[in-house]
This record gives structure tokens, C-alpha cells and sequence, in this order.
């Protein structure tokens, strides 16, 4: 049975990297998908905070035959991200966070759908959002010799980064983010990039934007957009798993039943109890199960 380790979870999740811009589930792109706020227990309570989670809703394709599809949809800001990442890379996974730790669910939510799937919901993809660039068009050209009229706000910041690292006329845009940060992580091959025409760019721009390699070029890409100073997000997209225990006994105090029952919590204790200890097993949680640590009491 895999157990879990910080290396083996980072392999798994460098395989879920991506860009909102080509993401897609059933031939829908991220972009047309509708997202619904969800709330957490009564907002006049300060002890439930809002929280940057979605339900993502996947309209019918009936080009792919199928029914509409939900996910479960976190949005972090890119500063938390690279901070937690820092200090989660410099001890091997082992720095204790204070509140979420948004790099260790990413990287343990990999791991289980990869290893372990059934034990929590479905990891799609950790997809980082581009930068709104209209309004730091006027910033980012004031960097740039190239005229207005041949850039798409997509371009603004893989220009820029062109401008800092290397002078090329010719390299697609779109692509240099990408080609730049790859360079500093391994050689290339020598690629002409002076002879190519715009068409033939369009597929190859798109492939480098699907194929981010390991953590630290997505980590690369990402540093690069905070330094716009504009809110941009990382996104976490899941499998919608349904509904908390919250949830569930609202549900049924609303069926009629003022609470669980004895056999009811009976179920869901042992059904808890089952999912820690598998937990236990795959290295994720401590539990130890022996007869010396159960504690009994005469009315069990």
C-alpha cells in the first residue's frame, strides 16, 4: 500500500497543472462554467467566515451525451500560495501552518485520487487565473517598443518578461512565460524561433500552456503575475462530494426527525472512525488502535 510522503504527493499533483484559459470538463472551458457561492452556517455568526469556495456548474454538452456535471471549487490568492509553498518546500512538508493549509490539501487531495480514490472527493486540476490586464495595459507598455495594436492583453506579461530576460523580434508572445521560466530549469534544444509565422505559433502557444512540467516553473509562473500587484487566484477544482454532516442534519430535522438517533450517529462515528484509520495506514493521520487506548466507560 503507498504511503504517503511530501515527493510522492508532489508527483501527483504536478500532473494536475494547468491554466484556467484551456481548462475543460466534457468540452466546456472553464470560462463558460456557472459558479454559486457557497455559504457556510449563518453569516451573523462570527465564528463561520466567508470562504473563496465555489459550486461550479458544467452545462449540458449534448455534443458529448451528457448530463450536467457540479464541482467543488476553492480560489486562493497567488501570495498565500507562494508563501505556504516556500515554507512547505523548506521543511519537506513538514511546517506546521497556522488556520488552512491550502499547499498540503492540494498535494494530499493528488495523492489520494491517485493512490487512494474513495477516501475524499476527486481531484480534478490546480489551475492558476491569468491576470485581468486592462488595467495594467498602460503600466506594462510603457516597456515595450512593440505597437499597441499587435498585443492581446494575454501577451502583456510574457512581453515583459521577454523585455528582462532576453531580446527576441519574432518568439510568440503568448508562449514566452513559459519558454522563459522552462530555460532556467533545463537546457532546450535550439529552436528558430525568428522564421515562424503567427498560424503556426497558435497550436504550439496553446501546448506550452498545458504542459507546465513541476511545481516550480507553475510556483515561476506565478511569481511573475504577483508582481503586477493586481488580485489574481490559484484554483482548486474537485469532485462535488454532496453534503456536510451540517447539511445532512438540517436535512433531516427538516424530514422530522429532531435529531440523528442513537443508530444513526452509531453509523456515522464508525464510518469516521473507518475512514481515520485508513488514514492511519496510508501515513496521513495518527491513530493508535489498541486495547490499552480504549477508553470505556459503563454506559458505553
Amino acid at each position: 500500500e503507498n504511503v504517503f510522503n511530501w515527493e510522492l504527493g508532489k508527483e501527483s499533483l504536478k500532473k494536475r497543472l494547468g491554466c484556467t484559459n484551456n481548462f475543460q470538463i466534457n468540452g466546456v472551458y472553464y470560462k463558460n462554467w456557472i459558479f454559486k457561492n457557497i455559504t457556510f452556517g449563518d453569516s451573523n455568526n462570527p465564528y463561520h467566515t466567508s470562504k473563496n469556495v465555489y459550486k461550479g456548474i458544467i452545462p449540458i454538452n449534448n455534443n458529448y451525451n451528457v448530463d450536467e456535471v457540479n464541482v467543488f471549487i476553492k480560489k486562493i490568492p497567488i501570495d498565500k500560495w507562494l508563501n505556504q509553498y516556500e515554507k512547505m518546500e523548506l521543511y519537506n512538508g513538514e511546517y506546521i501552518l497556522k488556520g488552512e493549509n491550502y499547499v498540503m490539501e492540494a498535494i494530499v487531495s493528488a495523492f489520494l485520487s491517485d493512490y487512494h480514490p474513495g477516501i475524499s472527493p476527486y481531484f480534478y486540476k490546480l489551475l492558476y487565473e491569468p491576470v485581468d490586464y486592462n488595467e495594467n495595459e498602460n503600466e506594462n507598455r510603457s516597456h515595450e517598443n512593440i505597437s499597441h495594436e499587435n498585443k492581446s492583453h494575454e501577451n502583456i506579461l510574457h512581453e515583459n518578461i521577454l523585455h528582462e530576460n532576453k531580446s527576441h523580434e519574432n518568439i510568440s508572445h503568448e508562449n514566452i512565460l513559459h519558454e522563459n521560466i522552462l530555460h532556467e530549469n533545463k537546457s532546450h534544444e535550439n529552436i528558430s524561433h525568428e522564421n515562424r509565422s503567427h498560424e503556426n505559433k497558435s497550436h504550439e502557444n496553446k501546448s506550452h500552456e498545458n504542459n507546465i512540467p513541476n511545481l516550480k516553473v507553475f510556483n515561476d509562473i506565478l511569481k511573475e503575475q504577483n508582481k503586477l500587484k493586481r488580485v489574481s487566484n490559484i484554483v482548486m477544482v474537485f469532485e462535488f462530494f454532496g453534503e456536510d454532516l451540517d447539511c445532512y442534519i438540517n436535512k433531516m430535522c427538516i424530514k422530522g426527525y429532531s435529531t440523528l438517533g442513537r443508530k444513526g450517529k452509531k453509523k456515522i462515528m464508525l464510518s469516521c472512525l473507518k475512514l481515520i484509520n485508513r488514514l492511519h495506514k496510508i501515513g496521513l493521520c495518527h491513530l493508535d488502535i489498541s486495547l490499552e487506548n480504549i477508553l470505556m466507560k459503563d454506559n458505553y
